[in-house]
Protein backbone atom coordinates (compact mmCIF):
# COMPACT_ATOMS: atom_id res chain seq x y z
CA UNK A 1 0.00 0.00 0.00
CA UNK A 2 1.09 3.47 -1.12
CA UNK A 3 -1.47 5.79 0.29
CA UNK A 4 -4.38 5.46 2.92
CA UNK A 5 -7.19 7.50 3.71
CA UNK A 6 -9.64 6.94 7.25
CA UNK A 7 -13.22 8.21 7.06
CA UNK A 8 -15.43 8.29 10.44
CA UNK A 9 -16.26 4.76 10.15
CA UNK A 10 -14.11 3.19 6.77
CA UNK A 11 -10.68 3.22 5.16
CA UNK A 12 -9.31 3.46 1.84
CA UNK A 13 -6.09 2.23 0.10
CA UNK A 14 -4.11 2.67 -2.54
CA UNK A 15 -1.75 -0.11 -3.94
CA UNK A 16 1.24 0.82 -5.93
CA UNK A 17 -0.20 -0.32 -8.82
CA UNK A 18 -3.03 2.59 -8.83
CA UNK A 19 -5.73 0.33 -7.37
CA UNK A 20 -8.01 1.44 -4.47
CA UNK A 21 -9.29 -0.14 -1.61
CA UNK A 22 -12.17 0.90 0.53
CA UNK A 23 -13.49 -1.17 3.53
CA UNK A 24 -15.88 -0.26 7.31
CA UNK A 25 -19.05 0.94 7.15
CA UNK A 26 -20.51 1.99 3.99
CA UNK A 27 -24.33 3.26 5.11
CA UNK A 28 -24.21 6.27 2.53
CA UNK A 29 -22.29 4.74 -0.40
CA UNK A 30 -19.02 6.41 0.72
CA UNK A 31 -17.15 3.27 -0.90
CA UNK A 32 -18.25 3.54 -4.12
CA UNK A 33 -19.01 -0.14 -4.17
CA UNK A 34 -23.42 0.21 -4.41
CA UNK A 35 -23.31 -1.40 -1.03
CA UNK A 36 -24.99 0.45 1.89
CA UNK A 37 -24.03 -1.53 4.79
CA UNK A 38 -20.61 -3.03 6.29
CA UNK A 39 -17.79 -4.55 4.44
CA UNK A 40 -15.58 -6.07 6.26
CA UNK A 41 -12.58 -6.87 3.75
CA UNK A 42 -10.65 -4.97 1.93
CA UNK A 43 -12.85 -4.86 -1.33
CA UNK A 44 -11.45 -3.02 -4.63
CA UNK A 45 -13.01 -0.09 -5.90
CA UNK A 46 -13.40 -0.11 -9.98
CA UNK A 47 -13.65 2.98 -11.70
CA UNK A 48 -14.53 3.69 -15.44
CA UNK A 49 -12.17 3.37 -17.88
CA UNK A 50 -10.38 7.05 -18.73
CA UNK A 51 -11.47 8.95 -21.90
CA UNK A 52 -8.63 7.29 -24.11
CA UNK A 53 -9.64 3.64 -23.06
CA UNK A 54 -7.02 3.19 -20.51
CA UNK A 55 -7.40 2.11 -16.87
CA UNK A 56 -7.54 4.84 -13.75
CA UNK A 57 -4.75 5.05 -11.99
CA UNK A 58 -5.83 6.28 -8.24
CA UNK A 59 -2.98 8.33 -7.26
CA UNK A 60 -4.35 9.94 -4.17
CA UNK A 61 -7.17 9.45 -1.89
CA UNK A 62 -9.19 11.05 1.03
CA UNK A 63 -11.93 10.18 3.57
CA UNK A 64 -14.83 12.13 5.26
CA UNK A 65 -17.63 11.52 7.58
CA UNK A 66 -19.66 10.42 4.46
CA UNK A 67 -17.81 10.96 1.38
CA UNK A 68 -14.30 9.91 -0.12
CA UNK A 69 -12.56 11.53 -3.19
CA UNK A 70 -10.21 9.96 -5.65
CA UNK A 71 -7.25 11.86 -7.78
CA UNK A 72 -6.06 10.36 -10.70
CA UNK A 73 -2.54 10.33 -12.25
CA UNK A 74 -4.58 12.34 -14.70
CA UNK A 75 -5.79 14.63 -12.59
Amino acid sequence: MVGIAAGAFYSLAITNDGAMYGWGEARMGQLGLDKHRDVRTPTQIRFPKADDGSSVFISSCSAGYGHSAALSNKG
